[in-house]
């Protein structure tokens, strides 16, 4: 494919993933929640055994920093509870309150809800090429990735 050709299809593809950000985002202003505090209620969802800040931060792809505006917020709504580890009182665990559970729950639901009805518009074989080609692209860009760092590194010694 020519080069001009392949960067209007990649302007075209950015678009369209921004354009899903933003509709997500709007979705989730319902809840009164961020895309990053939807992750971390998410994650935390899913792992009851909790999680250090730090290794959720990790885990999420966000900044130390970002992680403590989203706990301080998932905080103040009374969601989390922050529990000092027994083998290091200066290391928090972080854990979902029974109203941060109830919560996370009904977010949850609608969210998979969200999205179910968006992917009933298409047929089983075409939401399975979707995700080959989600796949594909995702190897492609983390290979991509993976080389540059490489390349870095070879630079920097």
């Amino acid at each position: 494919m020519e080069k001009e050709k392949s960067r209007e299809l990649l302007r075209q593809w950015m678009n369209i993933l921004s354009d899903t950000e933003n509709v997500y985002a709007a979705f989730l202003k319902r809840f009164h929640l961020s895309k990053n505090t939807f992750f971390a209620l998410d994650y935390l969802n899913s792992n009851p055994e909790g999680e250090e800040p730090a290794v959720l931060a990790e885990r999420l792809g966000l900044t130390r920093q970002m992680m403590t505006i989203v706990l301080n917020d998932l905080d103040e709504r009374g969601f989390i509870i922050r529990r000092e580890r027994k083998d290091d009182h200066r290391r928090k665990t972080i854990l979902l309150s029974k109203k941060g559970k109830t919560f996370a729950d009904e977010v949850c639901r609608a969210s998979e809800n969200f999205d179910l009805a968006a992917l009933a518009g298409f047929s089983d074989e075409e939401f399975c090429g979707m995700l080959d080609f989600s796949k594909r692209f995702y190897e492609k860009i983390k290979a991509q990735l993976e080389y540059l760092v490489e390349q870095e590194e070879h630079h920097d010694n």
